[in-house]
């Protein structure tokens, strides 16, 4: 399972970027990229749902949704809007 769960905790679950500046503490999580704010463990679990999600659909042989290709998809941003300039990243 180690291979599906990789990077999840540094993963924006709106955007899907990938960076270690993401994670302000073990609780808190605020991207980079997008300025995605939200609870760590709760950005992480969306990020591993999509990842089963995604994996579930082509074992079935089903074709692959957008959501599923992309593994992140989301329409519009996750949590609380982006922060003002002058953070960390």
């Amino acid at each position: 399972m180690q291979g599906r769960s990789r990077h999840t905790s540094q993963t924006c679950s709106a955007c899907a970027a990938v960076d270690r500046e993401s994670r302000e503490s073990q609780a808190s999580f605020r991207c980079c990229q997008c300025g995605l704010r939200a609870r760590a463990d709760h950005n992480a679990a969306i990020n591993i749902l999509r990842r089963n999600t995604a994996s579930m659909i082509v074992e079935e042989g089903q074709p692959l949704s957008v959501e599923a290709i992309t593994i992140g998809g989301a329409s519009r941003p996750l949590g609380n809007p982006p922060l003002a300039s002058g953070g960390r990243c």
